[in-house]
């Protein structure tokens, strides 16, 4: 699961410090929990032989460095279920043509640098409904990627990816969807 949501952890480790009783519905009901933390996604899409790592390059990315701050939001729902939201409006990326991000990141640890065949920046938000898992329904988690990257010559690409992931106690863990799509905007 590291390669979903690089801040979820501490997010939720800094919030329930901050606010130790606000699985208490409904005192801490409707309180809202605002944070900068280290934030970085990443997308496989092993149809197309695309990885897209958001934040640092590989070679910082998968040893936990060069991560950036942004703004984390998380809401105390009536239930007590914090819901939580990242934004980040210009998030560098690196997209490598690789089956996995397991495969990009064994070829740093040996070494290895790949070479991204695209970077650039994308608007980023993630949203999960239930950042700690503490409700009894369906929790689902995820991200959703818009911007521009370029390849090797300098030629611009519209570059969305997205990931939405569900765990719950009757269905167990699903990737709902993951994919990256990119479109020539060179002609």
């Amino acid at each position: 699961m590291r390669r979903l949501l690089v801040s979820a952890g501490v997010f939720s480790l800094l919030l329930a410090t901050a606010a130790p009783t606000m699985a208490t519905p409904p005192d801490e009901s409707g309180r809202v929990v605002r944070i900068e933390l280290p934030f970085g996604v990443a997308y496989e899409d092993a149809a197309e032989g695309l990885v897209a790592l958001g934040g640092p390059p590989a070679e910082l990315g998968c040893f936990g460095e060069g991560f950036e701050d942004v703004p984390h939001q998380g809401v105390v729902m009536p239930n007590g279920v914090v819901n939580l939201l990242v934004k980040d409006v210009d998030q560098a990326f690196y997209i490598y043509e690789a089956s996995s991000i397991d495969e990009v990141c064994d070829s740093v640890y040996a070494g290895n640098i790949p070479e991204p065949i695209f970077t650039g920046s994308a608007r980023v938000v993630a949203t999960d409904n239930d950042a700690f898992g503490a409700g009894r329904n369906t929790n689902s988690w995820g991200s959703s990627t818009n911007g521009t990257v370029y390849d090797a010559e300098g030629n611009p690409w519209h570059f969305n990816a997205a990931i939405r992931l569900q765990f719950s106690e009757t269905r167990g863990f699903r990737i709902v969807h993951e994919h990256i799509n990119l479109v020539n905007l060179g002609g």
